[in-house]
């Protein structure tokens, strides 16, 4: 997200934006493949809702700080859960 928005709006690169269109898709196949618990990994998959809606409703070309700050909110929120799945790994 920040390389996109540090491009002119003319220039998004779309494939960049494609591809992190992807990931965020991603997220909660990689949850559910983690050792999170079912718990975890409902909010997981509700973050990364909340983070692709955002995502979407993202205008390169007329950022709007709000909601760009939403975006990082979210993304601060499911790093959270990163390091419980990290944990939990190695607890084993």
């Amino acid at each position: 997200m920040r390389t996109l928005l540090n491009q002119s709006p003319a220039s998004v690169n779309q494939e960049e934006k494609q591809q992190l269109g992807e990931i965020i898709d991603w997220i909660p196949e990689l949850a559910a493949d983690s050792e999170l618990k079912h718990k975890d990994w409902n909010e997981v998959q509700q973050l990364s809702t909340e983070i692709k809606s955002v995502f979407q409703q993202t205008d390169f070309s007329q950022v709007d700080a709000t909601l760009v700050g939403r975006y990082f909110l979210l993304v601060d929120k499911l790093k959270q859960y990163t390091g419980r799945s990290e944990t939990k790994k190695f607890q084993s």
